[in-house]
């Protein structure tokens, strides 16, 4: 089995319906370890759409992490309760673009010498 392309922490957001007192939201949380999880909570924005009202949840937790922060959203994904938010640091995205650019570069020269 290979290794992943990348890794790094999950935040997992879900949609609060509104209540007597409150309009619809989103809770972005990420789960720390056994005793520690950060959330994050923002209004629903009616201009954009469901995935990015998430995303929008997913940044802004990020955005507050309490680490030094290097860390980008580099994929998606979902079931039927949340969107799941995969970040990783900048460090691993620039060594996997130097691999990518590495293998284009070898391809090319393959091709010429062929």
């Amino acid at each position: 089995m290979t290794s992943p392309a990348f890794a790094g922490p999950v935040i997992v957001t879900r949609y609060l319906g509104p209540t007597d007192y409150k309009g619809s939201r989103v809770v972005a949380t990420h789960k720390r370890d056994g005793e520690t999880t950060w959330r994050k909570v923002i209004d629903w924005d009616h201009a954009l759409n469901g995935p990015e009202n998430h995303a929008a949840a997913a940044a802004a937790l990020l955005q507050a992490w309490p680490y030094d922060n290097d860390l980008e959203i580099v994929g998606r994904g979902h079931d039927h309760e949340a969107y799941f938010w995969l970040c990783c640091s900048r460090w691993q995205i620039e060594q996997q673009g130097q691999q990518c650019a590495a293998a284009i570069i070898n391809a090319t020269r393959q091709e010429v010498s062929a």
